[in-house]
């Protein structure tokens, strides 16, 4: 592999691991919301949407689409 693809697949793991560590604290922030909001422990079943791992990434991931759709309509 010559020097400039090997500089540009570390720039990639570098990006890919920001944009991770970013979607992970998103993650941990959901849950912390809606514990904190109570939904974790009043939807009626331990397996609740609120605490679905499934649920909390997909907040996570789509948050900012969510956030700029929001900021372009002036929904904020």
């Amino acid at each position: 592999m010559d020097s400039l693809m090997r500089l540009l697949l570390q720039i990639l793991i570098v990006v890919m691991t920001v944009n991770l560590e970013k979607i992970n604290m998103r993650h941990e922030i959901t849950h912390a919301f809606l514990n904190e909001s109570g939904l974790c422990g009043n939807s009626n079943d331990t397996d609740c949407w609120a605490k679905n791992e499934e649920m909390i990434d997909w907040i996570a991931i789509q948050f900012p689409k969510m956030l700029k759709a929001f900021n372009e309509v002036g929904a904020l």
